[in-house]
């Protein structure tokens, strides 16, 4: 039998190293920012849907408040 020193059991003092490269072409990366864009559209746009609701609610309360602040000036006068 042969010392082999500090190596544990089951290494053999090989390594191996791959390096894979690549290009994704420029039409399938914009096909997939495109597809993302559609994924995320509808999101957005109920956010969008949402925020028009509340903005219409505030004026909606605005102009009540005018209202019965014109009420009660009349009522004064």
């Amino acid at each position: 039998m042969t010392d082999q020193g500090n190596n544990t059991p089951g290494d053999f003092g090989a390594s191996v190293s791959v390096d894979i490269k690549t290009e994704v072409p420029s039409t399938s990366s914009g096909r997939t920012l495109d597809a993302i864009t559609d994924l995320l559209r509808p999101i957005s746009e109920s956010f969008g849907y949402i925020g028009d609701k509340i903005q219409l609610r505030r004026q909606m309360t605005l102009l009540e408040i005018a209202r019965r602040a014109k009420e009660r000036i009349e009522t004064i006068e």
